[in-house]
């Protein structure tokens, strides 16, 4: 039973996710008909569920608002948005529910027992309801499906009582229902205990297609359903097709498969009185016990990307021994095996993807609230929600998402009246946006709010100590003075923000994913927070190099290409500008960057680089091969470089420094920038 109950949170905790994320797209005050319609089906659902698998607690509180929104549907109580905040609390209360279970402690029992009370106030109104237009209900009156039904006959097993989906699928419109009795052969055989009964419905409505679907959420895998539209109106309005339905009730079901076909000529003789339906009588989609998808414990999937990881492991091994033992059929063997292990590592990478989507629709809510709570008006927009992260990164990343926009509700955007005066609308926006560039994952959180002023960063870190009077600080320097530790201009604490810690806990988080973060700001026009992440935290294609008798990675995702030079030109030199093929560039020489004492060889390479339109040049003794390589984490003592992604075993346990190179270009580029102006004084 435990594995059932299990199954029912998982798919109970979709539904409030989903009902919370229509319940906020939708204008407060105006719920479209179709919104109203499938909050009354979830209810509906979570309490029939919600009974057959032991959630007494749950069935009992969805029960409550069944009747709030079945009086909304039928025009008895009018839509505001006291209700529509009622039913977001409501949202919450669920979510308590499924983690405890049957278990309620005071609290929740006291925001129940509120929200039942509120609803019963709203179940005394007598006031007619306006509902708002929607395209999508307005086009048609509705469709007759006809459904056939045939549970396993052991579905009594897990708890389930077909007759709540039964009761489910009659809420949703005028119906008819068959049962077939007909594998109830005797009293002899019966099993009190086994299912013998399959069912024929036949339900004129206007939900779609999915939402018939919803109805059998719990019992798709264990049973076989056909969900067929046979018309576009309601054929038990022809007399002749309703005493046809009537007399087969009365019949044996034996006549019951044969129904739907006989429906259909019916239909098709009377067509030139009927509307003409949109599609074919008889298109059909089956489920025979069978999922598009199927869901997977987080667990497996980290497994099998730790299999997989193992497996690129001993592919590297293999591509190098095959390169020192020069055997071409070994070659061959290795080159079919590197091609399936990089299927096989981007397929278990996109396995553990989760969209940026799945965060955001929290943040909604999120917004939602705050901006009562200070009473402003703000819109979150979100962009690139399809742009998939790597689950573990999306756990990481969260709270410091968080941090940024209570920073920008608090401080960032002003209130209606200050908007006003700076002609500004007097609704906010935040943006939150995610994309690809290169290797990378970029997200950005924008407001249009008051900006940061850079004179008053800059006395704040004065007085707290955090840099001298006398510092000439660009710009850029003033706005990453935000990000140090303790740093905060907020001149109250309030239960949002102001406490310092905020971005110091974003640059930490964000660090922790190796990735970076850049502040943008103008005043009086608003600040934009960009976030820059690695795409993948496990495995990456790198060129292989030396430097003396050590050996580095670099990610290939941002190599351009390799150009020779004399070891002479930079011997000694720790950074500085190269010109090569008609360009200045800037380099650092990892050999004096990591120390190597052994002799310099007579020619070296540079590695060119490129960022942001940026290039910079790395120098090494030798370029060796390209490999896929397994990141795993540094130890104690070089965990904390800000030149290093991680380490990576190659061929016989050699150990590989994997290069952080957004890091680098970052810190070469200013390094020579900062020598620049310091040259021209």
């Amino acid at each position: 039973m435990e594995q059932f109950q299990a199954k029912f949170i998982e798919e109970a905790t979709d539904l409030i996710d989903e009902l919370e994320e229509l319940m906020l797209a939708s204008t407060e005050s105006t719920l479209p008909k179709s919104l109203i319609e499938q909050v009354f089906r979830t209810m509906h659902t979570l309490k029939g569920s919600g009974a057959m698998f032991g959630f007494q607690s749950i069935s009992g509180f969805a029960h409550h608002l069944e009747d709030l929104y079945d009086s909304i549907r039928s025009g008895r109580v009018k839509v505001s948005d006291l209700i529509v905040e009622l039913t977001l609390t409501s949202v919450d209360v669920f979510k308590e529910l499924l983690v405890t279970g049957n278990v309620i402690g005071s609290n929740l029992q006291q925001k129940i027992d509120r929200i039942n009370l509120q609803i019963l106030r709203f179940l005394e109104q007598t006031d007619t309801i306006q509902f708002a237009s929607s395209a999508k209900t307005a086009n048609t009156d509705g469709v007759y499906w006809w459904i056939e039904f045939c549970p396993s006959p052991n579905i009594f097993d897990n708890g389930t009582n077909p007759l709540y989906i039964l009761d489910e699928l009659v809420s949703m419109g005028k119906s008819i229902i068959l049962a077939d009795t007909t594998k109830l052969h005797g009293i002899a055989d019966y099993n009190p205990a086994s299912c013998y009964t399959q069912w024929f419905i036949g339900i004129f409505t206007k939900a779609k297609r999915e939402e018939l679907d919803e109805v059998f959420l719990f019992v798709e895998d264990t049973s076989n359903i056909t969900i067929t539209q046979i018309a576009d109106f309601d054929i038990t309005e022809i007399k002749e097709i309703s005493d046809y339905l009537h007399k087969a009730k009365s019949e044996s079901g034996t006549i019951y498969k044969s129904l739907r076909l006989k429906l259909e000529q019916l239909i098709q003789n009377t067509r030139d009185v009927l509307p003409q339906p949109e599609v074919t009588p008889g298109a059909e989609i089956r489920k025979q016990g069978g999922l598009n998808s199927i869901r997977v414990a987080s667990d497996k999937i980290d497994d099998y990307l730790r299999y997989v990881s193992e497996l690129v492991t001993v592919q590297t091994s293999l591509t190098i021994l095959a390169d020192k033992l020069k055997d071409e059929e070994l070659t061959r063997i290795s080159e079919e095996v590197e091609h399936l292990a990089r299927n096989l590592r981007d397929n278990a990478i996109s396995v553990s993807l989760v969209p940026f989507a799945t965060i955001v629709n929290r943040f909604q809510r999120l917004v939602h609230d705050l901006s009562r709570e200070f009473n402003k008006g703000i819109e979150l927009r979100a962009e690139g929600t399809d742009t998939e992260l790597d689950k573990t990164m999306i756990q990481t990343i969260t709270d410091p998402l968080m941090h940024i926009l209570r920073n920008s509700i608090d401080h960032g955007i002003e209130d209606s009246e200050e908007r006003e005066r700076k002609g500004k609308p007097t609704k906010g926006t935040i943006t939150m946006r995610a994309f690809h560039s290169g290797a990378s994952i970029i997200i950005e959180v924008e407001d249009d709010g008051k900006g940061i002023d850079p004179e008053k960063v800059k006395q704040t870190a004065i007085k707290k100590g955090l840099v001298l009077p006398t510092a000439n600080l660009t710009n850029d320097d003033v706005l990453r003075l935000i990000l140090m530790p303790g740093f905060s201009t907020a001149e109250k604490t309030t239960t949002v923000s102001g406490r310092g810690v905020g971005m110091d806990v974003v640059h930490q988080n964000v660090q922790m994913l190796k990735g970076t973060i850049s502040v943008r700001s103008k005043l009086d026009c608003g600040t934009t927070i960009r976030i820059k992440l690695p795409q993948s935290l496990s495995i990456l294609d790198g060129m292989l190099t030396k430097l003396g008798d050590k050996l580095f990675i670099i990610p290939s995702t941002v190599l351009s290409k390799i150009i020779p030079i004399e070891a002479s030109v930079v011997m000694g030199i720790r950074t500085g500008v190269l010109k090569l093929d008609s360009m200045h560039l800037p380099y650092l020489n990892l050999r004096k960057e990591f120390d190597i004492k052994m002799p310099y060889p007579a020619r070296l390479e540079v590695i060119v680089l490129e960022y942001d339109d940026k290039k910079i040049g790395l120098i090494v003794d030798q370029v060796q091969n390209e490999y896929q390589v397994v990141l795993r984490p540094l130890g104690k003592f070089l965990k904390d470089s800000e030149m290093l992604l991680g380490a990576a075993i190659i061929g016989e346990g050699n150990i590989a420094l994997v290069l952080d190179t957004d890091r680098i270009i970052k810190r070469v580029i200013s390094e020579n920038t900062a020598k620049t102006n310091l040259d021209a004084r």
